[in-house]
């Protein structure tokens, strides 16, 4: 089994990561590189993104210009593929940003979005002080929702997911999943 997770940063994509992790796919929990803040997602993807998306460093609210597809970064992603063993899937945000490129390779998989209310990712992302651009916030935030929908592919809404647990995953997934919620 194969799980793509999406959703813009601070969406929930980390919880329903670490739920399948724990429930026996591996959603490569090690944190390594530059963003090892960031858990669940695999350097070597984001490595490739930063490739498709011509920068040195990803931000939160960052949108690509241009998406690069060449044959390069095709054979990347492949080898990434051919390197997985098991049930395996993939976290990370800016690979909702092309998404359809990515699919164009990967096998049969379970492809999941998450969305958070705008008004809870506000509260989320100006805690501890911090400030930020709420209008780029939410330009940002609805491309990302407008490319999930684009996608035609089931949605959880991370309130409900954090409020009634992963019952919405396990009916997608079709998995008993663990729910760590605590």
């Amino acid at each position: 089994m194969i799980v793509i997770v999406l959703g813009f940063s601070k969406s929930g994509t980390t919880l329903v990561s670490k739920t399948l992790h724990e429930s026996g796919i591996d959603m490569h929990p090690a944190c390594e590189g530059n963003y090892n803040k960031s858990k669940y997602e695999d350097p070597e993807v984001i490595n490739i993104l930063l490739q498709m998306f011509n920068t040195k460093r990803l931000q939160s609210l960052y949108l690509p210009k241009k998406i690069i597809w060449n044959y390069k970064i095709r054979n990347q992603i492949k080898r990434l593929i051919i390197n997985r063993k098991g049930d395996w899937g993939i976290k990370q945000p800016w690979l909702t940003l092309c998404y359809q490129e990515w699919k164009t390779l990967l096998p049969p998989h379970i492809c999941v979005g998450i969305k958070r209310n705008y008004k809870n990712l506000i509260t989320h992302w100006t805690k501890r002080g911090r400030t930020v651009d709420e209008k780029k916030l939410y330009l940002v935030q609805n491309t990302y929702n407008t490319l999930l929908d684009s996608y035609n592919i089931p949605i959880i809404s991370f309130e409900y997911f954090l409020k009634y647990g992963p019952g919405q995953l396990k009916k997608i997934i079709g998995k008993k999943l663990k729910d760590v919620r605590v």
